[in-house]
């Protein structure tokens, strides 16, 4: 009953802020990709804390694996994939801040929330700032950081041609069969929840 509550009110909350964004996202990164995500942590934050979120680098190159892992885990459940970026603030923060409480109110239910930070710059600074965003956001679900020379999301729209990301924040969902069953561009928060209930109750 309390759950239920909280879900109305977060979707009573979501519809009040319903507002969406238009940006277009360049192409380019100013790193080479070739550190491995340790290193990256080291250089950009220190020795990290066993309290901070924990955040993976991907290079572009290796999205099909990825994608792959998105598809297997989402035969255990209902995954909700996020594209965010630094630079899309306010909105994509507000996007991370929607998921937190979706991530505490549907994590028991097998909803798996993934976000990626697409950056357009020095990425071990990028790493610095997503972790400590996150860390203060109180976000728990997995948080992955691409790199390399094409960050434009090209490599989900081959996977999934459903999802074309020509904005951000950019969200999509993946049913237990692995296929995108809903997309958004912007904020639409209260769409999203209606989206992830569908999902889970096809």
């Amino acid at each position: 009953m309390n759950v239920t509550i909280y879900r109305i009110s977060i979707c009573a909350l979501a519809l009040a802020l319903v507002f969406s964004i238009q940006a277009g996202i360049p192409a380019q990164s100013t790193q080479s990709p070739g550190q491995s995500a340790e290193h990256l942590r080291q250089s950009a934050s220190g020795q990290q804390s066993s309290n901070e979120p924990q955040v993976s680098v991907i290079k572009p190159a290796d999205f099909s694996k990825f994608s792959a892992r998105l598809k297997q885990e989402a035969k255990s459940g209902v995954v909700v994939l996020t594209f965010w970026a630094r630079w899309c603030s306010p909105p994509c923060q507000k996007q991370i801040n929607d998921l937190v409480l979706l991530d505490d109110v549907y994590r028991a239910k097998g909803v798996k929330i993934v976000a990626v930070n697409l950056t357009l710059d020095d990425y071990a600074d990028e790493l610095k700032y997503t972790i400590t965003f996150l860390s203060k956001s109180k976000a728990r679900f997995d948080n992955f950081l691409i790199v390399g020379d094409d960050i434009s999301g090209s490599g989900i729209s081959k996977e999934w041609p459903e999802a074309k990301i020509t904005a951000l924040p950019s969200t999509l969902i993946l049913n237990r069969q692995g296929n995108c069953v809903y997309f958004q561009r912007g904020l639409k928060p209260g769409e999203l929840v209606k989206a992830i209930e569908s999902a889970l109750n096809p």
